[in-house]
Parts: C-alpha cells; structure tokens; sequence
C-alpha cells in the first residue's frame, strides 16, 4: 500500500502552512494523517469541504490531544461527517502482553481470576507508572517521573490555551495537583478551588478544560433513574 503523508501541527512550519492557507495545504492530497488537530482549527474547514467533494471513507486521520468535539469549530465543521475513537492509556494486560478475560468472565457470572499477584510497593509503582507507553518504556522510576513532569507542563503551557481562554494559566498546575489529591473522591468545587483560590464556578469550568483534554475524568454517580443520570 502507499505510503500516507503524515503531519504533526507541533511543527512551527506545518502549523504555519495549515493557519495560513488551510485549502492550499491540503491541495492534491488524497490522504492523510493529522496530528495535534486542535492547534488549527481553520484547518477543518478546509476538510469539511474535502470530505463533502469526496466522501470516500477514511481520508483524514486526524489525531489530538483533546477531545475534538468540544471544539465549536470543530463540532460545527465535522459533525455527522468523522467517527470518534478514544484511544485511553494501555491497560495492565496490553502492557505485559496478555489478554483480558476480566468482561468475558463477569457476562458469564464467574469469579475474577488472577494469574500473577501484585502486592506492596510493586502494586504501587505498577499504578503510578500509569499506561503511556512513553513513561513506562523508561526503565528507571526517576525518568518516568520526569515524562510526566514535561507531559503536564506541555499540556498547561500549550493545550490549554489551543482549546479555551482562561484568564488564571499560571494557576492550572496547583489546580491539577489539587483534584489529585482527591482522587477517587466525591468531587467539592468549592474546597477544591478554595485550596488554590478560586470560586467553584471557575473551578468547574477549569475541571471541564482538564476533561476535554482527557488529563481529568469525572466518573458520574449512578441513579436508578435514568433522568438523574442524565442531569
């Protein structure tokens, strides 16, 4: 198969050519791959009408590190014409190679099994490495420690202000470090912002920029009521 250009938009020049002639930059080519889509936003324009001239399925890959369709632009261009796809961090069996037969066995009502136990600092440092496999390729605990440093200052110097204006961006990184150490917990907006000085309106609107760059995800309550799940 041919080979299918591929462009990152962390590139200064590629993201210069895609703000500054979206049609021309996508001029002759018949597929693609996207990175880092958000950073352009006209660009979607530009593959709204690609993709309405030719809807031949499958053209642009477009990838990002923020959830796409809570973009105005991007929800307004592409709606009804791109299928989402959340890729999450690798899961414990991906990472040791194995197969999961955690879902498989609760539909058919049996018990869970382990094959290999994990306990004590092992357990610990197996959940803070996480799932990125460009953290836990690092062999020594100090480097993965240090990926995720850089991970959260990239995300908090450059993606958040790619999707929204907020006016306290110095203050985003005492705010992370204080929804971790709730963690699991019922989420309060105002103990939460009263920790790093906002109200709990700010906080939430902040929470909701962590979420649709997928650093922050908020697990709803359940309700009998399918009505109070929604609201």
């Amino acid at each position: 198969a041919d080979e299918i250009p591929f462009f990152t938009l962390d590139d200064a020049t590629v993201l210069a050519a895609a703000n500054n002639d979206p049609v021309g930059f996508l001029r002759g080519l018949d597929r693609a791959v996207i990175d880092e889509i958000q950073r352009a936003p006209d660009l979607l324009l530009a593959i709204k009408n690609e993709v309405d001239r030719d809807k031949t399925a499958g053209r642009f890959l477009l990838t990002g590190s923020a959830n796409l369709m809570t973009l105005p632009k991007v929800a307004d261009s592409l709606a009804g014409r791109m299928e989402v796809v959340k890729l999450l961090p690798l899961s414990q069996a991906e990472i040791v190679g194995a197969r999961s037969k955690l879902l498989n066995n609760a539909f058919k009502g049996l018990q869970p099994t382990v094959e290999s136990v994990v306990l004590g600092n092992d357990l610990i440092e197996m959940v803070l490495a996480g799932g990125y496999p460009e953290a836990i390729s690092r062999e020594k605990w100090g480097r993965k420690q240090d990926w995720y440093h850089g991970y959260v200052d990239a995300i908090v110097q450059r993606d958040v202000r790619d999707v929204a204006q907020i006016e306290q961006l110095a203050i985003t990184p005492k705010l992370l470090g204080a929804l971790a150490e709730q963690s699991g917990q019922l989420v309060n907006y105002s103990s939460t912002g009263a920790a790093v000085g906002l109200n709990h309106v700010t906080t939430q609107k902040y929470l909701g920029i962590f979420e649709s760059l997928f650093i922050v995800h908020t697990l709803q309550p359940w309700f009998t009521n399918k009505l109070k799940r929604l609201s």
